[in-house]
This record gives C-alpha cells, sequence and structure tokens, in this order.
C-alpha cells in the first residue's frame, strides 16, 4: 500500500546569509552550454525521466557545469505522478511542493532502505533533481545580477567546480594558520563535551532547531560544536547563515579555508583516516552536492569488515554512537570528505 503523505503546503524555507565585502562584476553574463564528460549519477532515474547536465556559468576564467536537472520540470512532474510504483502517493504532486515531498519522503525511509529498493532510488533520485532545479534557478538568479556577491555564488556551486580548486591554489597563505598540538586538543575536549551532551538532545534554549526541515538539523549542531570548541563566528558564518546551516555550503566554506582535499569513495576508506574533532561532509548520491554533516568524537579499531569504528555525533536522526551502531558502516557509494579545522 502507498504511504500517504500529510502535506503542509507552505513556501519552501529561504535562508538568508550575509557575505564579506568581495564583489564581482558580470556585465552580459551568459549559461554557458557544453556537454558534460561526468558519469550521470541518476542512472536509475534516467531510465524514466531524462536528466541532463549541459548548463554552466564562467568564473575567475573556468567553466563550471551545474547540477543536473530535467530538460521540462512541467513534463518531470508528470512522469513521476503516472510512474507505476507502490511506495507513496504522488497524486498531489506539484512542482511548488515538491521540496516537502522530499522531507517526509526523507522521514519515512532510511538510506540503507534507498540503497536496496530500486522504486525507492528512483523516488530519492527525483526529488535531488527536483532540488537540483531550485538550487541551479538561485545559482543563475544571483548570477545575472549586474553586481554579485562572488563568496555568495560560489559556495552554491557543485563542489566538482573547477573555480573552487583554483581558490584554494590562490589564497593559500589565507587559510587559516595551524594551531599548537595542545591548543586544539584543549579546543577538540571541549567540542567533544557538547557534541557528547547536545547529540542526543538538541541545545533548544541556545538554538534554533531544525527539526526535519531542508534535510534537517545536522549542520545547524556541527557549526554549533565549532563554536564550543572556540572557533569565532564572522559575517559569513554564523547563526543562522546558509553556511552555518546548510551542509553543502558549511562543506566547501570550511574546505576552501582549509584547503582539504580528501575525498573518499566509501565510509571504510575515510574512517581509517579520522580523529576525535574531523567534521565528515557526506555526499550520498555522488552528485556534486553534500547532503549531511556529522562531527567524529573519537576514532576507533578496525573492524573484521574492513571499516574503523569511529564514534559519530549528529543530528537528523540524532545519536552520538558507534558507526557500527548506525548505517555508517553500509555506505558503499557517494562521496565522503574529512574536514579538519
Amino acid at each position: 500500500m502507498k504511504k500517504v503523505f500529510t502535506m503542509i503546503l507552505s513556501g519552501i524555507m529561504v535562508f538568508s546569509i550575509t557575505i564579506g565585502n568581495v564583489m564581482a562584476s558580470n556585465e552580459n553574463p551568459a549559461i554557458q552550454y557544453t556537454e558534460n564528460t561526468i558519469n550521470n549519477p541518476y542512472l536509475e532515474l534516467n531510465e524514466i525521466i531524462p536528466v541532463i547536465n549541459e548548463k554552466s556559468i564562467e568564473l575567475k576564467g573556468t567553466t563550471n557545469p551545474l547540477y543536473w536537472e530535467f530538460k521540462n520540470f512541467d513534463n518531470a512532474i508528470d512522469i513521476m505522478k503516472s510512474y507505476n510504483q507502490d511506495k507513496i502517493d504522488l497524486s498531489e504532486l506539484t512542482i511548488h511542493n515538491c521540496e516537502k515531498y522530499a522531507e517526509e519522503f526523507e522521514k519515512l525511509y532510511t538510506i540503507d532502505e534507498v540503497a536496496q529498493d530500486k522504486q525507492l532510488k528512483i523516488l530519492s533520485q527525483f526529488f535531488t533533481v527536483c532540488r537540483n532545479h531550485i538550487m541551479n534557478k538561485e545559482i543563475l538568479s544571483l548570477y545575472n545580477q549586474k553586481d554579485y556577491q562572488f563568496d555568495e555564488l560560489v559556495i552554491l556551486l557543485p563542489y566538482t567546480s573547477p573555480v573552487i580548486e583554483k581558490i584554494i591554489n590562490s589564497n593559500a597563505t589565507l587559510r587559516m594558520a595551524p594551531r599548537s598540538i595542545s591548543a586544539r586538543d584543549r579546543r577538540i575536549m571541549q567540542q567533544n563535551r557538547y557534541a557528547r551532551v547536545y547529540g542526543d538532545k538538541p541545545n533548544r534554549k541556545k538554538y534554533t532547531y531544525y527539526e526535519g526541515e531542508n534535510r534537517g538539523d545536522c549542520t545547524n549542531f556541527v557549526s554549533q560544536i565549532l563554536v564550543a570548541g572556540g572557533i569565532k563566528t564572522n559575517n559569513t558564518w554564523k547563526p543562522y547563515t546558509r553556511t552555518w546551516i546548510n551542509a553543502h555550503a558549511f562543506v566547501l566554506y570550511w574546505y576552501m579555508k582549509t584547503g582539504a582535499k580528501n575525498g573518499y569513495s566509501n565510509f571504510a576508506s575515510i574512517s581509517k583516516t579520522l580523529k576525535a574533532g574531523d567534521i565528515i561532509g557526506a555526499d550520498w548520491g555522488g552528485d556534486g552536492h553534500y547532503d549531511h554533516c556529522a562531527y567524529v568524537v573519537a576514532d576507533g579499531p578496525k573492524t573484521s569488515a574492513g571499516y574503523y569504528d569511529v564514534t559519530i555525533a549528529q543530528h537528523t536522526p540524532n545519536y552520538v554512537a558507534k558507526a557500527s551502531q548506525k548505517g555508517w558502516k553500509d555506505l558503499k557509494k557517494g562521496l565522503y570528505v574529512r574536514l579538519r579545522i
């Protein structure tokens, strides 16, 4: 029997962001159409609805492809509503409420369930591409402004964008100065204390808690952990800017500050590098957009299955637990990045 959603048809939450004074002039901007050679990450969905990746924008002398999207969004909605599946009721699905459907879908089905069921995988990919349309629309709206804030634009792009690597290389001297081991150890102790206290029970007295909204509270929680350790906020990263609460923006922001280049194709490979204080950025679908952030409380021993049983604190869902107790140990696809701040 299909699961029926109780839909709250409100507008999609729009996150605000305050950026520094880096401005970019963009006279007569134009969308670039190129043949993208990156493999299509939505193969199952593509069997039903064609998914394309032809749009790109020019930034700092680099061509940067945008996210994969439907050739015709209206037609994609109609096709999906008639898709012969028995998991959920899509009869009320529209362009305007697809984000709410995506949120409800993520409450109903776990990552493991999606990975093991083709119908669920198609549905998950469909909702992801719907979000891609929203992201591309926001990127192009900003890009087509005569004067736009470059910092605000770049954190919206796929992490595979060439401009991100160019920024890292050109701003190497501006990265955060390394801290002494003793200072970092003290900071991590403070972070771990906060992570353990508020991993299961959110700190509602001090912070807003995003329960089930736009993929939940994961990044908001990680940001809180960093502040608990003494990391100073600024105009770009502070409550509740995009870089504070959005996983993709958070990872790109800290990626460019730290110059992290530690990408892994599965959890087993990244787990052997993880230590207390590290942050995991996860792109479940391998489509260039980070979906989740989690904090590492402690490293762990190697298991017979090949992964290291690290202790992870996270929100959505909320817990402090060993990887062996949660779904991390089964993550064999996607892309995972380690941030050491």
